[in-house]
């Protein structure tokens, strides 16, 4: 671990009486047309009561790639490196302290830390969110009463600025926010000399992200200037038995939805047909339109 933990602020613990000062202070009623709130004519930043009754910070106390769907912001870039950090408990709960909740010491508030200038920052946001019609409007999970990743939404809003602030930009960038590691970046056109390092590093914990240059929609389902996450990587034999082996990635788009891939190995390819149930199932193969697939990665 080439970069130090981060540490809590030294008066983290707050006594009853500041608890019920904020939550006087934060629960007082809701905002409309936020200044830091871009797109939207008419936002309510509410508080989590009126979104649902029985609101969790983490569900089940572990956190997971699917937590992460975009909203009405074009911050694709950060959530594919937010999906990317679920994958590891480690960098998830340096930058996600886990001694939050809404029940323990509630207070309406919550704390995220990210890597800034060669240390780490404890960034402190209260509980309301951007909402319209009840339903958040920015970065959601799929279960709807869990909120980590729209909060920590708004924390890394808060250290650029605005939510504005977070329209376009580089996962390297938020990858870079959220280890405190170095990024680099390969041409995939053409097979790098290090593939095998670079597969090795997955394996050892490094995080990948991918995009394709240009606008609009592929015919094979691709979103080009769209951020993807790299969620898993594997090798399989050819079908129909040869000894040619394939470089399958596992990626996830954002937004969670259809927008799939559609080429060889994609969820209903038949390409799947010639392995085992029991190799799918360790692959973690799923037929959804969850923004998760299976792409072959041919290198000249």
């Amino acid at each position: 671990d080439h970069c130090p933990h981060p540490t809590k602020p030294e008066r983290w613990t707050l006594t009853q009486s500041e608890i019920d000062v904020l939550k006087l202070r934060i629960h007082n009623g809701s905002v409309k047309n936020h200044e830091s709130v871009p797109f939207i004519q008419v936002v309510i930043i509410g508080v989590f009561e009126e979104i649902v009754k029985a609101p969790q910070f983490i569900n089940m106390s572990h956190q997971s790639r699917f937590d992460v769907d975009q909203g009405e912001l074009g911050d694709c870039w950060l959530l594919a490196a937010v999906a990317d950090l679920t994958l590891h408990d480690e960098l998830f709960y340096r930058v996600v302290p886990p001694d939050q909740s809404f029940t323990e010491n509630y207070a309406g508030i919550f704390h995220f830390q990210f890597w800034r200038y060669g240390q780490w920052v404890d960034v402190v946001v209260d509980d309301r969110l951007p909402t319209s019609g009840g339903k958040l409007v920015y970065m959601n999970s799929r279960e709807n009463n869990e909120f980590w990743s729209a909060l920590l939404e708004k924390s890394y809003a808060k250290l650029y600025g605005s939510y504005e602030a977070l329209k376009g930009g580089y996962s390297s960038e938020a990858l870079e926010d959220m280890t405190g590691g170095l990024t680099e970046f390969y041409n995939l056109q053409k097979s790098p000399k290090n593939l095998k390092e670079m597969l090795l590093g997955f394996e050892m914990g490094s995080l990948f992200g991918c995009s394709i240059k240009g606008e609009g929609e592929s015919s094979n389902g691709l979103i080009k200037s769209h951020a993807y996450s790299i969620t898993g990587i594997c090798v399989v034999k050819e079908p129909a038995g040869t000894n040619k082996d394939n470089l399958l990635l596992r990626l996830r788009n954002p937004w969670g939805d259809k927008h799939e891939w559609n080429g060889a190995w994609s969820d209903q390819s038949p390409e799947w047909k010639s392995i085992s149930q029991q190799d799918k199932d360790k692959l973690g193969l799923k037929i959804e339109h969850d923004g998760e697939f299976w792409f072959v990665l041919r290198l000249n």
